[in-house]
């Protein structure tokens, strides 16, 4: 049996994603299997999502506070910097630049008072806010990758974009050089890390949560969860559900949007199509009611690729089959055919003939119940093990 080890996890900055969802149930995962667990988050935003995420009253929490004048001072040219990037980062500008740099500087003053024996970075970003220590100090380190890298996506034309590609690919490079573990979330994003900067990266899905029974009652709608934004193709869905107009299926849209203006852009073009009737939107709704849409939608639907999908995989611990376009992660995890359908990004006929198929309950009940039983070999306690492992060498 392995001893218990002391563990804190860095977490990105706090907001409602997947990735925290992800971060806040390791941690979780961890402690329930003996291990002594903190997670360590930067404190602006963090009480907007307590709400969401009961997992922060179950774990010992470490908040990085604000540094008085200096935060809100550096608030808007962070912005602007970010800005550079584009939509796919966009989220970094919640970060509080000032607090992260400072106590980055400082780590080797108050890191060693948690008295860590291991520590898991999320992102490459994570470690900025313990730098000075990730780069001298003497404990395990493990770095978890969601995606690919910031470089990668940083780049582009003009010196300005090049300048910051350039500086985030070597951020990117000292991180993976002093950790003591890579891990990625999915094959395909270890295959990318590894193109781009030759590091030997093992490969841990996230976990989940599956029903202790099989959901059978489904309500006959397709449901989509996703951070909406132009990369992840919100339009393509009504086109899609136009498509659909001979079916009984409706569409729940869920998620949080780029800004206000894109929503309602979107809700414009659903209006202009006639089908209000038929696609609905919903935000911000309570952990409670997203389950009981996995527990109860014919199929979880992506319109584009995802690198993971943790919407699909907590779908799946609830029976609900996938459609999701080819090169998305959940496929290196769930077969085509048996458990959803794979298709073709941007191809409307191959989403039109998979997501007909739903529209049989008994078509909906075999697949839902193949991908639930599959979804028990993805439960956090296998997650859990496998960090573990990593965690004590």
């Amino acid at each position: 049996m392995i001893p218990p080890v002391r563990v804190a996890v860095v977490s990105e900055p706090p907001r409602v994603s997947s990735c925290l969802s992800l971060i806040l149930s390791q941690a979780l995962g961890l402690k329930e299997i003996g291990h002594d667990v903190s997670v360590v988050m930067q404190k602006r935003n963090a009480n907007r999502i307590r709400p969401f995420y009961k997992e922060l009253t179950k774990v010992n929490v470490q908040l990085l506070g604000s540094v008085p004048l200096l935060s809100r001072l550096a608030a808007s040219p962070w912005s602007a910097c970010v800005g550079q990037i584009g939509a796919t980062y966009d989220w970094i500008k919640s970060i509080d630049i000032a607090s992260i740099v400072s106590h980055g500087v400082t780590s080797n003053l108050w890191v060693p008072r948690l008295r860590l024996d291991a520590m898991i970075c999320h992102t490459t970003y994570s470690p900025l806010s313990v730098l000075s220590w990730y780069e001298t100090g003497k404990t395990r380190r493990v770095l978890y990758l969601h995606d690919w890298p910031v470089s990668y996506f940083a780049r582009g034309n003009g010196l300005a974009r090049s300048k910051i590609a350039a500086l985030a690919k070597l951020y990117e490079s000292l991180v993976l050089a002093r950790s003591d573990e890579v891990v990625c979330l999915t094959g395909a994003v270890s295959t990318m890390w590894k193109e781009m900067f030759d590091v030997q990266a093992s490969t841990i899905y996230p976990g989940c949560y599956p029903s202790p029974e099989f959901p059978d009652f489904r309500k006959n709608f397709i449901l989509c969860v996703w951070r909406w934004q132009e990369d992840t193709r919100p339009f393509f869905l009504i086109p899609l559900m136009k498509r659909l107009k001979k079916t009984s299926l409706r569409l729940i849209v869920v998620g949080s949007w780029k800004d206000n203006a894109f929503r309602l852009q979107f809700e414009r073009e659903v209006a202009k199509e006639g089908l209000t009737d038929r696609i609905s939107i919903l935000s911000n709704i309570p952990w409670t009611k997203l389950i009981e849409l996995y527990r109860t939608a014919s199929c979880l639907l992506y319109p584009a690729v995802n690198q993971f999908g943790y919407a699909g995989l907590e779908a799946a611990s609830q029976g609900t089959p996938l459609v999701a376009p080819r090169g998305s992660g959940l496929w290196e995890m769930f077969s085509s055919g048996r458990e959803g359908f794979e298709v073709i990004e941007g191809n409307l006929d191959s989403y039109v003939e998979s997501v007909e198929q739903f529209d049989d309950p008994d078509q909906v009940r075999e697949m839902g119940y193949n991908i639930w039983k599959r979804s028990y070999e993805y439960d956090w306690a296998c997650h859990s093990r496998k960090m573990e492992k990593l965690l004590t060498g």
